[in-house]
Parts: structure tokens; sequence; C-alpha cells
């Protein structure tokens, strides 16, 4: 089977910075694919490291993120906008309206490559793989590629994405 027919899931922790991005990558190189979170609510940085921005998967939206971002102390609007995320946002918004969970997707959706960002998602992804009962019988490729570790400019890090996929 070709790269391009195959099927891809993405998946990161809050379905927000790195699975979206490679989501993006993906999609842009013609690759069937989705991208979701494994864990179990979307956390995103907050004012302090101890006041986190946390969201239920499949119920919020990219936008209405983006509008309680926008709601909060100018300090800390002003924070999120340094770090991208208004961007980030507005990204994600053009490829899916809301953030996805892993856990929650119908198992109808087949997939033949599961690309996880995080050593603590793909031990999410694969637990849940296990739970489920009465799988297809087609093989599955899950894979951990952890480029949180690797401090490397975004350009290249799309490039490995591609790379990475297109290698399998």
């Amino acid at each position: 089977m070709s790269a391009e027919r195959k099927r891809y899931a993405v998946v990161c922790a809050a379905n927000f910075n790195r699975s979206m991005e490679a989501h993006k990558v993906l999609a842009e190189r013609g690759l069937d694919v989705a991208s979701f979170g494994a864990a179990s609510r979307v956390k995103l940085p907050g004012a302090s490291r101890d006041d986190p921005n946390v969201y239920d998967f499949d119920s919020i939206t990219y936008e209405d993120i983006a509008s309680d971002l926008e709601r909060q102390p100018r300090e800390t609007v002003e924070n999120y906008e340094a770090r991208g995320m208004f961007e980030m946002l507005r990204r994600n918004a053009k490829i899916k309206p809301a953030p996805q969970r892993w856990q929650t997707h119908s198992d109808r959706e087949r997939f033949d490559v599961v690309v996880c960002f995080e050593e603590r998602v793909f031990d999410n992804v694969v637990a849940d793989l296990k739970s489920r009962s009465g799988g297809s019988g087609e093989p599955l490729l899950v894979i951990n590629l952890d480029l949180s570790l690797i401090h490397i400019s975004e350009p290249t890090r799309r490039y490995a994405i591609s790379y990475a996929v297109f290698c399998l």
C-alpha cells in the first residue's frame, strides 16, 4: 500500500500544538490524516503554572477557546500572544472545528499508522487500543516521535514529521 493510501492519526496530549502542526503538514502533502489528543482534558498554559486553562474534549471549539483566552486579564492575553497561542488557535480552526480525544473516537474510524508525539501519549494510545474489543484484524503501526525533547526550528520539525511518515 502506498503512503498516499494509508490513513494516519497524529496524537499529542491536547490536540493543540504538535498533533495539529503534524495534521497540517501531512494534509498539505496530500495524506489522509486525523488528529487527536490523548489526555483526559485539553490543558493549556494559564496565567501561572498552577492555574492552567482546562477544557473538555469534543465539546469546545478552537474559536471558543480563543474567545475564553481573550477575556482574561490584558497581561495574560499579551503573554498568550507572545507565545503564539492565538496564531495556533487560528491555524487549528482552519483545519477542524474542535479538539478531539483519541479515546472517544469511533471504532469505525480506522487508521493504518498512529504517530504519537510524547511517550506518555504513546502509552495512553496503546492502552486504549488494548482495551478496545473486536479489532478489525488489520495491522496497525503505532510509533512515538518525541520531538518535544529535541530543540529544533519549526521548519526542521515540519521536515522531520514529513520525513518520518514518508519513511514508514
